[in-house]
């Protein structure tokens, strides 16, 4: 596997390009200083702590692991900062770079990819801005990205250096997947330090001039995701391994956002006011830039996904890991935790259910029962008479059939009658990290994901995150979920997750709900509420299915399946709806009275604590089935949450209807 030598590679960028390098078939050799980097992002291949001014450190590195290719990432990178101290700026950016250029000469490593700025235009004279723009910064991390450039160019010419600049504009967002975080010390980003005011973790937001001449007066700047310029600096390495030409491209997302508007799109998605503090504009702060992309388009194919988000005003796709974000800061938060601790009003367990049936509504139940105990006693009066007997060994075994029908109501009636349900406690919030998962298999049409994905994200009550399980994502549903702030998990082209048989078989959703626990699951979340592609969740759905799980014996809440969202369209689907009924009503509630109801598929909730230990889900299509007996064995409680409601389809036809019958028996 060839390497890739990354200068910078435990940084922000550096460490989105190392794991896309790896996903791409080469082995990054991160080499870093751990000045402004994190030493727990060297994930994707090795670390090597160094300087790159130390040029017998770096030669070291580059004669150890024999790369194919550097990307220069490691420098200082704030416009502020720079204004006041430009001495750091050129020592680590022009010397870093003359030592790097300097060390590839001498050993011979010939592909850089260059990690330059848009910084380099200064005012831009015209708008978007191109390549062949004029360069002129008006600050020193400007000046000293420029005079890289240069030094580049020069190099190249004199000592046949191969390489692709790339002048990016503002970075922002963090890796889907929720593998990395953008985690600076101190954070000055826009988008984190909004969402971190948000959050109430900083008091509020500085706002640096809002007397710009712009719509709305705040600077207006390009917000490209850092995936996006990950992505960019991978193609830029296969073009220059594929023997491409020398070039300088822009990265962004070709859309210039104001200051302002994200703030606004910040409150509007997290429904919370983002505290501001305004204040004189900062030295060397040009009022808008945004960008032109026609060469990285052409030569890196190099479409950005921010730049397909349908709300082409503001780009969504940087506030995709708000929710994982949130979470972080309420975890790293102790009062934070407090807080959350104090949401649940304290009750013993056996307090958490009540009776569905009690007042009034017991004396109308107990009155139906009465009702059909008397019919009952009529029927076998009437069965028993001397004139019925025609035959004793007939009537007797016909007697029994009878028996079983008319007598069989009389378990559900027992049941109903000491069903109990979660209690309605106000304000209750139960403490944890929470996500919601749907799955989805190659048959089914993103359409219907949709619609349930939709609703995961409205739900009310509580933080979360929203995952799609799905085996084989294509690109339109990899940006749809993006810009919604959904994350993604695929097994696709892992072996051990496409076995043939169970434990984690292929095209089946047992396959891919064990992936998302084994890589995703198990560490970051205390519950999970998963769903089946096409059941719609209501609004409160996730606070009725978790308000079982204030009981700590609680490993897993089952919810009823209506399947009833084209009932109107099929007479199949109206005839499962009313044969299945007593399984997802009443039996169901039922068991709540110290029996143990099923996790029927459909949807439903766990501790992941709880199934962790019993060795995770059940090894079957429908699976829900037994992972409800494992948990039961392995000494764990469930709850059926009546009022936790999602909507599904039943079958469109009979042969629909015929062939899950067939599946599931």
């Amino acid at each position: 596997m060839d390497t890739v030598l990354v200068t910078g590679g435990v940084g922000y960028i550096g460490s989105h390009t190392c794991k896309l390098l790896r996903q791409s078939g080469f082995t990054p050799v991160a080499y870093d200083n751990l000045s402004t980097g994190n030493k727990e992002n060297a994930k994707w291949g090795p670390l090597v702590r160094g300087d790159v001014r130390d040029r017998d450190q770096l030669k070291h590195a580059i004669k150890l692991w024999q790369p194919i290719c550097a990307i220069h990432f490691a420098a200082s990178a704030y416009v502020g900062e720079s204004t006041v101290d430009p001495r750091k700026y050129y020592n680590n950016n022009v010397a870093g770079m003359l030592s790097l250029l300097d060390t590839c000469v001498e050993i011979k490593l010939r592909n850089i990819v260059f990690s330059s700025s848009c910084a380099t235009y200064g005012i831009p004279a015209k708008l978007p801005i191109a390549e062949g723009s004029p360069q002129v910064p008006i600050n020193p991390y400007g000046r000293t990205k420029l005079i890289g450039e240069m030094l580049l160019s020069d190099y190249a010419s004199a000592y046949n250096l191969r390489h692709v600049a790339l002048r990016y504009f503002n970075a922002a967002g963090a890796d889907i997947d929720g593998e990395l975080r953008e985690k600076h010390d101190p954070e000055t980003h826009l988008i984190p330090c909004a969402l971190m005011a948000a959050a109430g973790r900083i008091p509020e937001l500085t706002v640096f001039g809002d007397d710009y001449d712009t719509p709305d007066g705040t600077c207006i700047r390009d917000y490209v995701h850092v995936t996006d310029l990950a992505q960019a600096h991978v193609s830029a390495v296969q073009h220059l391994i594929a023997g491409g030409k020398n070039m300088v491209a822009n990265l962004g997302s070709g859309q210039g956002t104001s200051v302002q508007q994200i703030i606004d799109t910040i409150e509007r998605l997290t429904q919370r006011r983002v505290p501001v503090r305004r204040e004189a504009r900062r030295e060397g702060d040009p009022p808008a830039l945004y960008s032109e992309l026609k060469v990285a388009h052409s030569e890196l194919h190099f479409t950005p996904v921010s730049r397909t988000s349908k709300r082409s005003f503001v780009p969504l796709l940087q506030l995709s890991d708000w929710r994982s974000l949130m979470t972080f800061w309420r975890e790293q938060s102790p009062t934070g935790a407090s807080r959350a601790g104090r949401c649940v009003e304290r009750r013993k367990p056996s307090d958490l259910l009540v009776p569905v049936f009690s007042g009034e509504r017991r004396i109308a139940y107990f009155v139906g029962v009465t009702a059909w105990l008397g019919g009952l006693v009529w029927f076998w009066q009437w069965w028993f008479r001397p004139e019925h007997v025609i035959a004793i060994v007939p009537f007797v075994a016909l007697s029994l059939i009878m028996a079983w029908i008319t007598l069989l109501p009389a378990y559900f009636i027992y049941l109903f009658a000491g069903s109990r349900k979660p209690r309605h406690i106000l304000k209750q919030c139960v403490p944890g990290r929470i996500a919601l998962v749907v799955t989805k298999v190659p048959s089914e049409p993103f359409e219907v994901v949709r619609k349930t994905l939709n609703a995961m994200l409205e739900q009310v009550g509580y933080d979360y995150d929203v995952w799609l399980a799905d085996e084989a994502p294509d690109p339109t549903t990899i940006t749809w979920c993006a810009c919604h702030g959904i994350f993604i998990s695929t097994r696709q082209g892992v072996d051990a997750y496409h076995r043939k048989s169970w434990p984690r078989r292929t095209r089946c959703k047992e396959g891919n709900l064990a992936y998302f626990y084994d890589h995703y699951g198990y560490a970051r979340y205390d519950f999970v509420a998963q769903f089946d592609a096409d059941h719609v969740p209501d609004r409160t759905y996730l606070r009725e299915i978790m308000r079982p799980f204030a009981d700590s014996a609680v490993g897993y809440v089952s919810a009823p399946s209506i399947c009833d969202s084209n009932a109107t369209q099929s007479w199949a689907a109206r005839g499962r709806l009313q044969a299945e009924a007593s399984m997802h009503g009443c039996l169901q509630i039922g068991y709540n009275n110290g029996w143990a109801p099923l996790c029927i598929g459909s949807h439903y909730a766990v501790r992941t604590a709880a199934l962790k230990q019993i060795g995770g889900l059940g090894p079957e299509l429908a699976e829900d089935h037994s992972t409800t007996l494992l948990m039961n064995a392995g000494g764990w409680k469930g709850v059926h949450a009546i009022d936790a409601i999602a909507h599904g389809e039943g079958p469109r036809t009979f042969a629909d209807l015929a062939i899950q019958e067939f599946q599931w028996s």
